[in-house]
């Protein structure tokens, strides 16, 4: 009964509460908003945002509401949602204050979903409306924002030698997931978790932030993640781990380097259980009183420290560093002044031999947001060099911090840029050598070469390179080892044959030179003429990419007949053959539906060439594997589970049962 009464009265408060908000004006939602927003803690921001959302609710026409939402989900990484807020206030922009810049943050989140043209569009635009007003067009943020954005198509427009991929599986998430650190083995990863996406770079975030490490289990998969809980501790929570320490001579234990509340201190794991060992050696050196350290790098030999610190007393985060002296006590440390600027630098990492270190920061020069850039030591000159701003794709137009190298060709970063789970994601980075893709193209009936053939190599549909064949029918291509790569052959430019190339998991996550061989036996004509399935070898499959049908359903399309009559004339001209027809789904949805609609849709294949073309049903087996056999990964529809829809075709004999 007591529990009744408990809904009852909160149901009956969140009614009142969406009444007051009901009975507010805009002015009064406004002026609300602009409260809650002067705070910039957790609870304010995200009491401000829910503010705009009722605002919006009740007065969907206002554009200025639309406008605040739209910065409030830009300032969350939010890009695809802020660019469709921007283009709805953009409709009713008569309600926008002329003191605000909406193109701004329009132009930003332009460049963060990629953008780039729109993006151009709306800058020029804007240029020329600030020369017709005469507005002071050098001090206009405008124009450091242009200055971002010819930076991004510059970098953009480089070959660069390095690849960036969100790490899969069992690291990211919908909370932000940041500041990896590995292992000396390359094989265990600790990270931390924060479920909120409002995550404060510059000072220390110690909102439920949580450390975890995974194993990998195969090459470049992780495996599940497991939370670091010291022994006595009551509370998991509020730490940020930097660095692992490991001791060269001993696998057992390890130390991991973390900041705790802005203060820098060490967790020890000592056969198998972790303890908390504070702020040994970092005491009123490096911890200062009132400042806050938010995050740090060791140098390899245990001899230099450099940490982002608040300690300069200038409200900004600025880098320090410092020697070690003896037993195991830091010395005075020194701000980096050729690396300090009044914005904020984070993030350090110094390489393995300590001339290079790695810096993220929030100075203008960049793409946006905080960027990472690196400076090498001069030995001699016993000075820093002027930092360099890292490429593109490592650094985007939103902040991209804890840039984490590795012995190998693998570094790491962690960075909210479009196309995230939520809040930041951890991403690899592949520093790469070329993958030479080469073959010879023959006609299938004749076994002659095919001159002039064209093969194109797309990667999501956009082209990376193209060659012709020569007399002999031969092709070389040399390109970035990627997942998703497609090859197409062509001929007076009607497309023979195309499928993904098929690289070794191993090899793209070392991401090492090689030479890849793929032949291809076409037919001048495929259109006219049957299915050729005698070139098949044992257990290999033919994908019947034109059999489509409608959306969950076995019903097939009038696209799909011309394809089932060459599955029909193959059979008249080859008596003996017979056939399995497999169907597959993606993986979404029940996996029990997924089976039996991917049988069904193989069944339906059989049937129209049995009932429609009279051929004898004892010729074919169908088989439904549902989502079972994915080709290629469901995490997206266009070049994953849309592929992963197919009918494929076996060749089959009396004595064999399902297609292993």
């Amino acid at each position: 009964m007591k529990l009744l009464l408990l809904v009852v009265l909160l149901c009956c408060l969140n009614f009142s509460s969406e009444f007051c908000y009901a009975q507010m004006s805009p002015e009064e939602y406004l002026a609300t908003y602009k409260r809650q927003n002067a705070n910039k803690t957790l609870v304010d921001v995200k009491a401000a945002y829910q503010t705009l959302l009722s605002a919006e609710r009740y007065y969907p026409t206002n554009g200025l509401f639309k406008y605040l939402i739209a910065l409030k989900l830009l300032e969350m990484s939010e890009f695809e949602k802020a660019l469709a807020y921007f283009k709805a206030a953009n409709q009713f922009d008569n309600d926008i204050p002329p003191s605000e810049r909406m193109e701004l943050g329009y132009i930003k989140a332009l460049m963060a979903c990629g953008n780039m043209t729109d993006a151009n569009y709306q800058i020029n635009k804007a240029a020329i409306e600030l020369k017709n007003n005469k507005r002071n067009q050098v001090d206009d943020p405008l124009n450091v924002l242009y200055e971002q954005y010819n930076r991004v198509v510059r970098s953009m427009n480089l070959e660069a030698n390095m690849a960036v991929e969100r790490l899969e599986g069992n690291i990211n998430t919908t909370s932000s997931d940041f500041s990896c650190a590995i292992g000396k083995t390359g094989k265990d990863l600790f990270f931390n978790r924060q479920p909120s996406k409002f995550m404060q770079l510059s000072q220390d975030s110690s909102n439920n932030i949580q450390i975890f490490v995974a194993g990998m289990v195969r090459a470049g998969e992780w495996g599940k993640a497991s939370l670091i809980y010291p022994s006595g501790e009551e509370d998991e929570l509020n730490k940020v781990s930097l660095q692992v320490i490991e001791n060269e001579n001993d696998n057992r234990n390890v130390s991991l380097l973390v900041t705790r509340e802005g203060n820098l201190s060490y967790l020890d794991k000592q056969d198998g259980v972790w303890k908390d060992m504070g702020g040994t050696g970092f005491e009123r050196v490096i911890n200062k009183r009132l400042a806050k350290e938010v995050s740090a790098n060791i140098a390899k030999n245990g001899k230099t420290i450099v940490f982002a610190s608040d300690q300069a007393g200038e409200g900004d985060m600025d880098l320090f560093i410092a020697e070690l002296k003896l037993n195991y006590v830091w010395g005075g440390a020194e701000p980096i002044d050729v690396l300090n600027t009044e914005y904020n630098e984070t993030s350090p990492y110094l390489s393995e031999d300590g001339k290079r270190l790695y810096f993220s920061s929030q100075r203008p020069s960049g793409f946006g947001g905080y960027d990472i850039y690196y400076t090498d030591y001069n030995s001699e000159k016993k000075a820093w060099s002027a930092p360099e701003l890292m490429p593109y794709p490592i650094n985007s137009v939103a902040d991209d911090v804890y840039f984490v190298p590795t012995s190998s060709n693998i570094s790491y970063l962690s960075s909210d840029r479009a196309g995230g789970m939520g809040g930041f994601d951890i991403y690899r980075v592949y520093m790469y050598s070329k993958l030479n893709v080469k073959g010879v193209i023959k006609d299938r009936d004749s076994n002659a070469p095919i001159k002039d053939a064209l093969i194109q190599i797309t990667e999501s549909d956009k082209l990376v390179k193209e060659a012709k064949t020569d007399e002999k029918g031969f092709y070389s291509l040399e390109l970035p080892i990627a997942k998703k790569l497609k090859i197409r052959v062509l001929l007076d430019k009607k497309v023979l044959y195309q499928q993904y190339l098929n690289i070794d998991s191993k090899l793209i996550y070392a991401k090492t030179s090689q030479e890849l061989t793929n032949n291809f036996f076409v037919r001048r004509n495929p259109d006219s003429t049957s299915i050729d399935f005698s070139k098949l070898g044992n257990k290999e499959v033919f994908t019947l990419r034109q059999i489509r049908f409608e959306s969950g359903s076995a019903k097939l399309l009038p696209s799909s007949f011309e394809e089932l009559e060459r599955i029909h004339l193959a059979m008249i001209r080859n008596p003996e053959l017979k056939l399995q027809i497999i169907g597959h789904t993606d993986n979404q949805g029940d996996s029990l539906t997924n089976e039996r609609l991917s049988l069904e849709r193989a069944q339906a294949v059989v049937r129209y060439i049995v009932d429609k073309k009279q051929v004898n049903e004892d010729r074919f087996m169908a088989i439904g594997k549902g989502g079972r056999s994915p080709i290629f990964s469901n995490d997206d529809e266009k070049d994953g589970r849309e592929l992963n829809r197919r009918i494929e075709a076996c060749i089959w004999s009396s004595e064999e049962t399902e297609q292993d």
